[in-house]
């Protein structure tokens, strides 16, 4: 009885067709491209959005964005709007993909995603990826160092001295 009325509820349901544009979000590297844990990373990405729809991830750890900047860019955009095919309009796709405007976008647009290291990603060969709205890049090698307490190479030891004169109290 109950699987009759699950197959005639199913029955009810008209599909629908949903379309959804997924880019290419192109990483072209990290600077600094060795870091601690705690330090705030650039990536150099195209194409950004906003801080909003903005993930990265280190390793499965989500890291915090810090910002998500384009400079130089209004040349670059002005192109695209202004780009039209024969129909008179707009020649670039869903992704900002436009074949006559591309050099120039190459080469004077700059979009950049900062964010922090997270504390929980170990050191060695970790991999980066940013996901927006656009979609996601490739994973990117960055180099995690141990930071100078990890290691045991630091002068941090406790050593009691609280910087009083332990003869005086002060």
């Amino acid at each position: 009885m109950l699987m009759i009325w699950f197959v005639s509820l199913m029955s009810c349901i008209d599909s629908q067709d949903i379309e959804v544009t997924v880019c290419a979000v192109d990483v072209f590297g990290a600077e600094p491209a060795t870091a601690q844990a705690g330090e705030t990373i650039t990536l150099s990405v195209s194409p950004v959005t906003t801080v909003f729809d903005t993930a990265v991830y280190v390793d499965g750890e989500r890291a915090t964005v810090e910002s998500v900047d384009r400079e130089n860019c209004d040349e670059c955009d002005a192109c695209r709007a202004l780009d039209l095919n024969d129909d008179g309009l707009p020649d670039c796709d869903a992704c900002g993909d436009c074949d006559s405007c591309d050099r120039l976008c190459e080469q004077t647009c700059q979009e950049t995603v900062q964010f922090v290291l997270p504390d929980a990603v170990q050191a060695g060969e970790r991999s980066v990826q940013m996901f927006n709205a656009f979609g996601v890049t490739r994973p990117l090698a960055l180099s995690v160092t141990a930071d100078a307490e990890d290691t045991g190479s630091s002068n941090s030891e406790d050593s009691g001295v609280t910087g009083e004169d332990t003869a005086t109290g002060r």
